[in-house]
């Protein structure tokens, strides 16, 4: 499946979710509820058996790995809980893709934990204005809940102003 043909899946099933909880009669939109609820069960338990079929190859780093930077693949999987890469890995590669633009501005990102759903950063902005800071906070973000969707909570622990920290 191309990314065009999932990305009009997805759309098709958003509107069809829209067009369920618009209608007045409860009794059939719990029954089209419960069947989509019922297919993701089934997609999930067959998925679930395919990873396990593929840590038993062999193969399965590389495979793994293949899941994960495939962006239909790893999505799928996270959905159903299977994803290869755990959250602190995914955080972490997004942090690393960020850092050449926000040192070009003078910031520093280090991320200090992930446990228990919650990613806790630290951020120094020396100079940055309250608009520019808030900014900046959204795009850190960003890029941690396009990675990790997963997560609960992104926490921005300390933003120092004057200190310099080591990022990993």
């Amino acid at each position: 499946m191309t990314v065009a043909r999932a990305e009009e899946a997805l759309r098709r099933v958003e509107e069809a979710i829209t067009t369920l909880d618009a209608l007045p009669e409860t009794r059939g939109r719990e029954a089209a509820r419960e069947l989509m609820e019922a297919v993701l069960d089934l997609h999930g338990a067959a998925l679930a058996r395919l990873t396990a079929i593929v840590a038993m190859s062999g193969h399965a780093e590389s495979l793994y790995e293949a899941f994960a930077a495939d962006r239909q693949v790893a999505g799928v999987l996270l959905l159903h809980g299977l994803h290869p890469e755990m959250p602190d890995v995914r955080v972490r590669r997004a942090l690393e893709a960020l850092r050449p633009s926000l040192r070009a501005q003078g910031v520093e990102v280090m991320l200090a934990e992930v446990s228990d759903g919650v990613a806790r950063l630290r951020l120094r902005m020396p100079g940055a204005s309250r608009e520019e800071a808030a900014m900046l906070r959204r795009e850190v973000e960003a890029a941690i809940v396009e990675a990790a969707p997963d997560l609960a909570e992104i926490a921005i622990l300390n933003e120092v102003a004057n200190a310099s920290f080591a990022a990993p």
